[in-house]
């Protein structure tokens, strides 16, 4: 995982104003190289000068070193390692593949320079200052002192105490500090009965920013859809000290406070993360789950919209032979082509296109129906009059099968009312239509065919794209 802070080392990257990663240092194209190192437990990906442990990382007392050497050339001889910047060095345990293992008792509150050196069988070396860092074991305070803060957020957080908690956040906080604050508030606007459950996986000390990881399980409830989520992930905050305290200073994604405002806040995110099903808050105030993705910005554009409104304009004028005849093309109002009238689940509503709410007027048998129209949707849908005449009215409709009626096959259509609202409930979503006019001719045929038929009707929709019955 890369530590949300990067850390410059020395006067190379003040220069460079660029991210450096510690290998780049250690590399060498005409020599073997440290392609990968860990220093207990902790992926030195980052150039650092100093690298603080807590007692707590040792191993029975000892600092564990692994990696993996590479070269071009033959296979890896050995891997040596200095503790003591270069004075001795000592052979590391290494495999056929380049993996190596190293381990030493540290001096506590000494700085250890450590340098590494792979030698390949042709007899090249890579230099052992390249990369080089000191790490050093200092008993101190900061470990609890850190978990302290962080547990009162957790308890401010669940009361809802907006002002206590920024209290705890630095003036320097990475991200938004006034978008996580209106983070907070939307949290406690939108959400109910949360439930946070982490496990602290590593606390650590990077150039005096202490790097909190964990796990957490978190419940919460929709107070718009009352729908209870849950979801399971890994992420990071880090602290520094101001004054005599620690506060809150930068945080990864995925969020765990201020969640609606993850763009905003959240200034990396949490490699192992990626993939997860994490929660996130709609602008419409709605708690859903989202896939995590590789940055803040990726996965907070997944919640931009989910409530779709528009016009559908339905004109259909044929001859046929057939008893039920469908009007087969609409023109979707504000675009050029002409389309089945059918919406398409979409993520965001500037992609919606074409798809998955089929609804189609009919004409019925005029041997077994008056003229009129009736409305037909897809299989496995179903509609129901909700008793309502304005789509904006409706803010909530029923999540459940039982109160829609089932209108496929055609002979179970329902009719078609000049402004009556319908909801309709499909396997993925929900939808709103409601017909401002519509007018159904058929005119029967002289002695034989043809038969003529006119639809001209117009339907105002709202589509709910999280499968939310909730249309706030």
């Amino acid at each position: 995982m890369r530590s949300p802070l990067v850390l410059a080392a020395a006067a190379l990257l003040a220069l460079s104003g660029a991210e450096a990663a510690w290998y780049d240092f250690a590399r060498n194209e005409s020599a073997p190289e440290i392609a990968e190192l860990s220093v207990a437990g902790r992926q030195m990906e980052d150039l650092v000068e100093l690298l603080a442990l807590f007692p707590d990382e040792l191993k029975g007392g000892k600092i564990v070193l692994r990696g993996r050497a590479a070269t071009t050339r033959g296979s890896m001889g050995a891997v040596l390692v200095s503790v003591d910047g270069g004075a001795n060095f000592e052979k590391a345990k290494l495999e056929r593949s380049g993996a190596f293992f190293f381990d030493f008792s540290p001096t506590p509150e000494r700085e250890h320079e450590l340098q590494i050196r792979a030698v390949d069988t042709t007899g090249r070396s890579s230099d052992p200052k390249a990369g080089s860092f000191k790490l050093v074991v200092r008993p101190d305070r900061s470990r609890g002192e850190t978990l302290a803060v962080f547990n009162k957020l957790l308890e401010l957080y669940k009361a809802k105490d907006r002002a206590g908690f920024m209290a705890r956040v630095s003036e320097n906080f990475e991200g938004s500090r006034s978008a996580l604050e209106e983070g907070l508030e939307s949290d406690f606007a939108n959400l109910s009965n949360i439930e946070l459950q982490p496990s602290i996986d590593r606390v650590g000390n990077v150039g005096g920013v202490i790097e909190v990881d964990f796990t957490f399980n978190r419940k919460v409830q929709s107070r718009t859809s009352s729908k209870t989520l849950t979801d399971k992930s890994k992420t990071t905050m880090s602290f520094i000290r101001e004054g005599e305290e620690y506060k809150l200073y930068s945080m990864a994604a995925p969020l765990i406070f201020g969640v609606a405002a993850t763009a905003e806040v959240a200034t990396s995110v949490d490699a192992v993360s990626q993939g997860d099903k994490v929660l996130a808050v709609t602008a419409q105030g709605d708690a859903v789950q989202v896939t995590q993705q590789q940055s803040a910005g990726a996965t907070a554009d997944q919640t931009v919209s989910n409530i779709v409104s528009g016009t559908l304009n339905v004109v259909c004028a044929m001859n046929t032979g057939d008893t039920t005849p469908l009007c087969p093309a609409v023109s979707l109002e504000s675009r050029a082509s002409t389309r089945n009238l059918t919406f398409q689940q979409q993520r965001h509503a500037r992609d919606m296109d074409t798809g998955e709410v089929s609804i189609t007027v009919s004409i019925p048998d005029p041997l077994v129906a008056s003229n009129g129209c009736v409305w037909v949707v897809e299989p496995g849908s179903r509609i129901r009059d909700i008793g309502q005449s304005s789509l904006e009215a409706v803010k909530t409709v029923s999540s459940d099968s039982a109160d829609y009626a089932q209108a496929i096959p055609a002979d179970n259509a329902v009719a078609v009312t000049v402004g009556k609202v319908f909801a309709v409930k499909t396997p993925t979503l929900y939808a709103l239509l409601k017909a401002t006019t519509a007018a159904c001719t058929y005119t029967p045929p002289p002695p034989g065919p043809p038969k003529e038929v006119s639809i001209n009707a117009v339907f105002e929709y709202r589509i709910q794209l999280s499968q939310n019955p909730s249309f706030y």
